[in-house]
């Protein structure tokens, strides 16, 4: 029986656990939402209600996205803006041509200056700034080759305009107030100098290019090719050696009758005209430059022209 028998006289398994130091919990605690610390609690995983609140969000959005797909409200939403957008281009072509630049600028100083988000949401929607021709319901009598967004019409006016910068840069205040030319007591202009990006010493904003946007955003079709270029392919370049010849062939009718006025008055008075013999088109007009071309500049007054004595 002393097979069974156990020496009690040495150190027991309860005394050896006893001996070991007491793990501590941590003092802080990381909340995986905003990543800020907090006291640790073993049943508190984020720093306040707010945090799990959009921790859970995050979640359901992952699986239901909060789009026009899967949202009565947000398709509501989105109705009713690209609508809005579509009724503000019939209002823009329906004034007449004289009163366009004006309306354009009454949105752009609304979105601008937040008096109303929902005009800024619609000049800032990607999908109107550079839209799919093929998707014509966003365009005016769904013709995209005869009319624009208004996002698009409002981008040219600020390009063109005294802005002289791009509508997400204007409409988000990272452009300077354009020049109003308003003469002080002083003597003083108010900013004559060009702003925005075709000056030097300011501040340009830092905008994504073009090319940028259209390779991102599968949504643009190529046809559509630079926004920022398509005002200048609107404009039809001037062939300078038509305006030539069309000045030219003026000034010459000009010199031609104001001589044929000054030689008749010559000959009622009894006196001659000491003119070249050659015609009014050799006398060294013809290589001066379009801008020197003016009737004021170039032709010779009755009174200029010598008298015999």
């Amino acid at each position: 029986m002393d097979v069974f028998k156990t020496d009690l006289s040495g150190p027991s398994v309860v005394d050896e656990v006893s001996r070991e130091k007491p793990k501590t919990a941590p003092k802080q605690s990381v909340c995986p939402n905003c990543g800020t610390l907090f006291k640790y609690r073993s049943n508190k995983t984020y720093c306040s209600p707010k945090c799990r609140k959009n921790a859970s969000k995050k979640r359901e959005r992952i699986n239901t996205p909060a789009n026009a797909a899967n949202s009565l409200t947000k398709a509501r939403e989105q109705a009713e803006k690209f609508d809005l957008a579509l009724r503000m281009a019939e209002r823009l072509y329906s004034l007449p041509p004289f009163e366009r630049l004006g309306y354009i600028e009454t949105i752009i100083r609304l979105a601008r200056d937040g008096h109303s988000p929902l005009v800024r949401d619609i000049l800032l929607t990607p999908q109107l700034l550079l839209p799919n021709p093929e998707d014509k319901h966003l365009f005016h009598r769904r013709q995209p080759l005869s009319y624009c967004t208004i996002s698009q019409a409002a981008n040219r006016y600020c390009i063109w305009s005294p802005w002289a910068n791009q509508l997400l840069a204007v409409v988000r205040g990272d452009a300077p107030e354009p020049p109003t030319g308003e003469v002080f007591s002083d003597g003083g202009v108010d900013d004559p100098e060009p702003r925005g990006h075709r000056s030097n010493g300011f501040r340009t904003s830092q905008t994504q290019g073009v090319d940028t946007l259209i390779k991102e955003n599968r949504k643009v079709h190529p046809w559509y090719g630079l926004g920022n270029e398509y005002p200048y392919k609107l404009r039809p370049q001037p062939d300078l050696g038509i305006i030539t010849e069309k000045c030219t062939e003026t000034v010459f009718d000009e010199i031609n009758k104001i001589v044929e006025v000054a030689t008749a008055k010559a000959t009622e008075a009894g006196q001659t005209m000491n003119l070249p013999d050659r015609p009014p088109s050799d006398w060294g007009y013809e290589n001066s430059t379009p801008k020197a071309k003016s009737v004021d500049t170039l032709i010779k007054r009755e009174d200029q022209i010598p008298l015999a004595a």
